[in-house]
């Protein structure tokens, strides 16, 4: 039995199958641990991080002038914060809960999005008229595109080949090829758009037309317009729920939400907030939607299903949160294996929608047994994947788009150690 130095999720060690799958069938939770919301409040030059668990503000912390847009990396470890004043972006340690970094960006930086593999951060640049784009592992820019007018919102295609920009004077969209990294296509779509989302699938993009009232659907392929949908005054971000099924747009001229049936793409309900809400995201498992309310410094929880403002939460001065601001989690535990070498396995993200990354790591970097199989049961303990690893490997990406929503136990088998690990699929 491998020993368990510092594990963050529930992991068993075990050598019979039998046993293995008896525990599963017990112990079996939709367990995740810091589900954390990270609200950017604009007046104050703070963020606030609220604990999802308890929906209580558990931490403030001082970043640059006008926090508004915000973006979070898939692994959960860091959180990028847009400080629309001095021009900087603040990195954000998600486990210390320190600023890393500050990283200098062009004029107004204020809509962000992370690339699906964590590599690249695309900020927009209001008065600039640009995009800078920073590779995360250094956190520095390293290219600057030009595109419309005031460029505002800001989305990625699912494979991440493809960006897209809401131009606020322009009444376009710039779609930006990510290999190139230069703006291929230029779309119509409303007027003064901000928010901007993908579908799923990526064939359908949807913006927010403020000055109109309108959500514009975009067919992705040739830029043509599918309809235009009427929602609230003075409507500003859009989100897309976990599982496609939903769209949500904060109506910041009226203090709602409207909500949009993301398979007929027609308006299905309308939902009373706060005072001028921006940004929204959502709860780990899909259950809670989070608005900040910029006018009287609230969230407002939204239970998913039945669309009732259950809790509001104090945070900051003017909260705004434009963009994706809850993180995912990433599952971290140390073994120490038969060999006594101490192993750190990461796995992200979690929740996990197409593809599940494991890594394992030691601080000398020298691992002398890397993954050799792995196995995947459901929460029932019923066998749902077995494959080999053709090489012992460090690395391993998982696809587990297949699945169905639930609770997973992926089983790792090296030389010498087994560990299992708990994943949620969305």
């Amino acid at each position: 039995m491998s020993k368990i130095i510092n594990g963050r999720l529930f992991v068993w060690s075990l050598r019979m199958d039998a046993v293995f799958i008896f525990l599963i069938m017990i112990l079996s939770c939709n367990y995740l641990s810091a589900q954390r919301a990270v609200i950017t409040n604009s007046l104050d030059n703070t963020v606030s991080i609220i604990d999802i668990s308890t929906n209580e503000v558990i931490e403030t912390i001082n970043v640059g002038n006008d926090p508004f847009g915000i973006a979070v990396n898939d692994k959960g470890t860091k959180a990028y914060i847009a400080n629309n004043d001095d021009n900087t972006v603040s990195v954000l340690d998600m486990s210390t809960y320190e600023i890393t970094d500050t990283i200098s960006v062009e004029f107004s930086p204020t809509g962000m999005i992370i690339s699906p593999n964590d590599s690249f951060l695309y900020v927009t640049n209001v008065i600039g008229g640009t995009i800078n784009i920073i590779p995360t592992h250094i956190d520095t820019v390293t290219d600057t595109i030009t595109v419309g007018f005031y460029p505002w919102g800001i989305s990625i295609s699912p494979e991440g080949n493809e960006v897209y920009v809401t131009n606020f004077f322009s009444n376009t969209v710039s779609v930006i090829n990510t290999l190139i990294k230069t703006v291929t296509n230029t779309y119509d779509v409303g007027m003064a758009p901000i928010g901007i989302t993908v579908s799923q699938s990526g064939d359908r993009i949807y913006t927010v037309n403020s000055s109109d009232n309108t959500v514009s659907v975009l067919n992705s392929l040739d830029g043509s317009l599918v309809k235009n949908l009427d929602v609230g005054l003075s409507p500003y971000a859009i989100a897309l729920s976990p599982d496609g099924e939903k769209l949500f747009v904060s109506n910041f001229g009226e203090n709602t939400i409207t909500v949009i049936n993301a398979i007929e793409d027609e308006i299905s309900d309308v939902i009373t907030v706060g005072l001028g809400p921006i940004g929204i995201d959502f709860s780990l498992d899909g259950n809670s939607i989070y608005v900040p309310s910029f006018n009287d410094s609230l969230v407002s929880v939204i239970d998913y299903d039945t669309h009732v403002v259950t809790q509001t939460i104090n945070v900051g001065m003017q909260p705004a949160s434009f963009g994706n601001f809850i993180p995912n989690e990433m599952i971290s535990t140390t073994i120490e294996t038969e060999s006594n070498e101490l192993v750190k396995i990461n796995a992200f993200p979690n929740p996990v929608k197409d593809f599940l990354s494991i890594v394992l790591t030691t601080e000398d970097n020298m691992i002398h047994s890397g993954i050799r199989d792995y196995v995947i049961y459901d929460s029932q303990g019923r066998l749902i994947i077995q494959k080999q690893v053709a090489d012992s490997t460090n690395e391993l990406i998982i696809n587990v788009s297949e699945l169905s929503h639930g609770n997973y136990f992926v089983k790792l088998t090296g030389d010498g150690w087994t560990e299992t690990i708990d994943v949620v699929k969305m």
